[in-house]
């Protein structure tokens, strides 16, 4: 057969495509110039591969989720991370049963993933060498995050002898008082930042790089608190789906709590088995000073603010 060579082999190429859309083959030449691809990830608690493409339209999206409150930004993004992924070995009745179902690991995971297929690179960001305590502007790379021991372990059905919806862990903070610790689904984060004001979660991002404070994540694993009283009929249980006025009921508890038995919520090992299931992403740097070139680990990274600091030009 005779050697189409390299414009030939161009032309025959560019029949097979003739027929779509011109837009079409604009799209798909711009997203290979870009280097976007669809991001393949694994799934710690679901145990399930998911497939994330690309978003597209960034523009529209963000000038939609900047002017809505916490909550419809937050669903807002859930529906974009939904729709932009294929799911390999489980399939969503609906979009209510992915929230239902998706925990904060995995909806990590699929926020990294997102990120990834989007941006190839990040704005610089200026980070402060731990050896030397020089800071220096960095270019970062949303591959770079991923990590060997990102992902530290899947949940492990048969070692918990049941799903990890059902799974509780125990913990007596103080005599009387037993904290059940359990993962939460992306419907329990919804009810518990549901009447949180939009500026206080605009302060927790900038204090502490995440929409929750530490006491909103810590209320968001715990199931249940049993208070015991001086008889059985005194005994207190309150739940995880126990809401008032909009806002959940152990949320308003915990917030409420003396300060030594919140200090002694917080020290809580037990939780850590829960949070430990979270994928650790960070990156390996080499520090920029000359005097210096010592390699440290960066692990100041959210996915989450990542992305939507990429997206709206917000890095510092």
């Amino acid at each position: 057969m005779e050697n189409m060579g390299a414009l030939g082999a161009l032309d025959g190429a560019l029949a097979k495509v003739n027929k779509q859309p011109a837009y079409m083959d604009a799209l798909s030449a711009l997203n290979k110039l870009a280097g976007v691809n669809e991001t393949e990830i694994r799934l710690t608690m679901l145990n399930v591969s998911a497939k994330v493409k690309p978003i597209s339209g960034t523009d529209d999206l963000l000038q939609k989720t900047v002017r809505s409150s916490g909550i419809e930004f937050i669903r807002g993004f859930n529906r974009l991370i939904y729709n932009n992924t294929t799911f390999v070995g489980i399939d969503f009745e609906s979009f209510e049963d992915f929230e239902n179902n998706i925990t904060p690991p995995d909806k990590r995971a699929l926020i990294y993933a997102l990120l990834a297929a989007t941006y190839t690179t990040l704005p610089e960001k200026r980070i402060t060498c731990p050896h030397c305590q020089e800071r220096g502007d960095y270019h970062l790379k949303p591959s770079d995050m991923l990590q060997e021991d990102t992902f530290k372990k899947p949940w492990d059905i048969k070692e918990k002898e049941c799903e990890y919806q059902d799974y509780r862990v125990d913990s007596e903070i103080i005599p009387g008082v037993v904290i059940s610790y359990g993962m939460p689904s992306e419907t329990d984060k919804l009810n518990l930042i549901r009447n949180k004001n939009d500026n206080e979660l605009r302060k927790n991002i900038e204090d502490g790089n995440s929409l929750l404070n530490n006491m909103d994540i810590i209320a968001l694993y715990i199931k249940s608190i049993f208070i015991k009283g001086k008889t059985k009929k005194d005994n207190i249980t309150i739940t995880s789906d126990q809401i008032e006025d909009g806002v959940s009921v152990i949320q308003q508890t915990i917030n409420g709590m003396p300060a030594d038995i919140q200090i002694k919520i917080i020290e809580d090992e037990k939780i850590g088995e829960f949070i430990d299931y979270n994928p650790d992403f960070y990156m390996k740097l080499i520090c920029r000073n000359d005097n210096c070139n010592k390699s440290f680990n960066w692990f100041d990274i959210n996915p989450e603010t990542d992305f939507f600091r990429k997206s709206l030009s917000i890095y510092k």
